[in-house]
């Protein structure tokens, strides 16, 4: 059933009709096991993770991701059952495990119609509640997550470059291990943290290195 779920929360845009978007400048990550979340939350999650919300008329999936462009985007996609192919699995499968060329066809291909079936509209409504918010922006002259060219495949752009970076647990005057990302050039709270790690992502139990502009 997971498995299933997964596929669906994937790739159900690129193959229901219902579902016509403009082509995204940048995919959810792919890499098994796929991070997919439940929109029935009021936490928002990480740029690339999946979030869907399935109902007895259909499916509303999204995701948020940094561009090329440096700009965070949203996509927000879905339509009723009734659009799916009898082999909508397969060819689902089949994508999340190809080249993002594969999707980007396939989204032309079956991304034909015009609006998401309004009878999905609360269901656009809490996926788009959990997408992830932009990062804060840079002050002139301040502190920015500094750039970096190790990082993991979900955390680089099309062309490779990393846009995210690791960020750290800070807790009582100490940083401690790994936990989420941060994005490279967003904003650096000097007032938490230390020795060149400061806050990120707007909270105070979180740091990343930190250059100044």
């Amino acid at each position: 059933m997971k498995r299933i779920l997964m596929a669906i929360a994937v790739l159900v845009a690129l193959i229901a009709p219902s579902s016509a978007l403009a082509q995204p400048q940048c995919w959810p990550s792919l890499t098994f096991p796929t991070i997919w979340r439940t929109a029935d939350s009021t936490s928002r999650v990480r740029e690339r993770e999946i979030v869907y919300a399935a109902s007895s008329v259909g499916l509303v999936w999204g995701y948020g991701c940094t561009g090329i462009d440096g700009k965070l985007y949203h996509y927000i996609a879905g339509g009723p059952w009734s659009a799916f192919p009898p082999d909508w699995l397969a060819i689902a499968d089949t994508l999340a495990r190809g080249t993002d060329g594969e999707r980007a066809a396939a989204w032309v291909k079956y991304a034909t119609g015009t609006a998401i079936d309004p009878r999905l509209e609360p269901d656009v409504k809490a996926v788009s509640a959990r997408l992830p918010l932009p990062p804060p922006a840079p002050v002139p002259g301040g502190w920015v997550v500094a750039p970096t060219a190790i990082c993991s495949s979900a955390d680089k752009d099309l062309s490779g470059k990393c846009v995210r970076r690791a960020a750290y647990l800070w807790a009582g005057g100490v940083r401690g291990p790994v936990s989420g990302t941060a994005n490279i050039g967003s904003a650096c709270d000097l007032t938490v943290g230390a020795a060149g790690f400061y806050g990120v992502n707007g909270r105070t139990d979180r740091v990343a290195p930190c250059v100044k502009q």
